[in-house]
C-alpha cells in the first residue's frame, strides 16, 4: 500500500498515533500470583453481638502531611500549632462516626479526643463501654492508664 499523504483518506490502522493515545490504550494485566478471598464467616465478626450503642467503639488515627488551620485563629497560627491529624471513633451498633482533629498525635491529645467523644456520647445518653484500638499511641502507658482508671 502506498504511503498516505492525506490522513483523512488513509485507513485507521496506518494512521500514526500520539504517545498519549498509546498510553491511554494500555491496560493492566493481573499477575495471577496474589488471590485474596474474604472468609464469609469472619465478615462482620467484630460487630457481632454489639446491639446497643456504646457496646464497642472502634478508634483509629490518621495523619495529614498538609497541616490544617485551627478553627478559631483564621490561619494566623504558626505552622507547628496547626492540625496534624485526627482520631476517628466509630460506634459498632449505630455506625456513628466522630472525628476529633488534633495538633499532635501524642497520647495526651488522644486522651483529650477520647474524652471529647465520650462527653458527646454521654450528652446523647450513650456510654462507651469498650474501645477497640489497634496500635500506635493506643498502646502507650498514658493512654492505657487513662483507660484503666476510667
Amino acid at each position: 500500500m502506498p504511503p498516505c499523504l492525506a490522513l483523512h483518506s488513509c485507513d485507521l490502522s496506518s494512521r500514526p498515533t500520539c504517545a498519549a493515545c498509546q498510553h491511554g490504550k494500555q491496560v493492566r494485566t493481573p499477575d495471577h500470583t496474589t488471590i485474596t478471598k474474604k472468609n464469609p464467616g469472619a465478615v462482620g465478626s467484630l460487630k457481632a453481638g454489639q446491639l446497643a450503642p456504646g457496646d464497642r467503639v472502634f478508634c483509629d488515627q490518621l495523619e495529614s502531611r498538609v497541616r490544617g488551620r485551627l478553627l478559631h485563629t483564621a490561619g494566623r497560627e504558626p505552622d507547628k500549632d496547626r492540625f496534624h491529624g485526627s482520631t476517628a471513633f466509630c460506634d459498632a451498633a449505630s455506625g456513628l462516626i466522630w472525628v476529633e482533629h488534633q495538633v499532635t498525635l501524642s497520647a495526651s491529645d488522644t486522651v483529650n479526643a477520647k474524652d471529647s467523644f465520650e462527653r458527646m456520647s454521654l450528652s446523647h445518653g450513650v456510654s462507651a463501654n469498650l474501645h477497640h484500638t489497634d496500635n500506635g499511641v493506643f498502646k502507650s502507658k498514658a493512654f492505657v492508664h487513662h483507660i484503666a482508671s476510667n
